[in-house]
């Protein structure tokens, strides 16, 4: 998705003026450069309207930009195209998992995918052993259309132990299910 968004490109229309000089003359340049002018312009006016100046300015600045230390108004375009994961406290809350909510609970995002559900039911509200939310009843997922694969995040890194012998194999069953427990206790 991030790399989608990235390379996308469009027509400046009424933005044109706020644009950077070099894509003044461009029939269509990078959504993310108009996306960085509408927000600039958006916040430069919000800053203006404060009537605060100095240190007052720059400090409302940094609580509008939810305590980031990163420039507000102009972000690094390095950071665009990485993705900072987040805390796991609170993780037991938050199914579906992945960032389509393509696996149900806790237990299926320990699987290899290829071990995953391809099917399940979401819009239930009532939590289940797994670290979910019950999937047999409500809109039916399914994983094989685009958009919605499940696969990925599987390995060393998300469903894999390195054993006495040094080579990885997946988890058992009972370190699933003690991984589960284990994030059942992060607030």
């Amino acid at each position: 998705m991030v790399q989608n968004f990235i390379t996308r490109r469009a027509k400046p229309g009424a933005l044109r003026k706020s644009l950077p000089e070099e894509f003044h003359d461009a029939d269509d340049v990078p959504a993310i450069v108009l996306l960085k002018a509408a927000v600039k312009g958006a916040i430069t006016l919000k800053l203006a309207k404060t009537g605060l100046q100095g240190d007052a300015l720059k400090e409302y600045a940094i609580k509008l930009n939810g305590l980031r230390t990163a420039s507000l108004i102009d972000p690094p375009r390095s950071n665009l195209a990485t993705y900072k994961a987040r805390p796991l406290n609170g993780i037991w809350a938050t199914a579906p998992f992945l960032h389509n909510g393509s696996v149900p609970n806790l237990y299926q995002l320990l699987l290899p995918d290829n071990q995953r559900v391809k099917t399940f039911s979401v819009g239930s509200r009532e939590f289940d052993q797994s670290v979910g939310y019950r999937t047999d009843a409500g809109f039916e997922f399914k994983t094989h259309l685009p958009g919605n694969l499940n696969t990925g995040h599987s390995g060393p890194d998300f469903t894999q132990t390195k054993g006495e012998d040094g080579n990885y194999r997946d988890f058992t069953d009972n370190e699933r299910w003690a991984l589960v427990e284990y994030m059942k206790t992060l607030n």
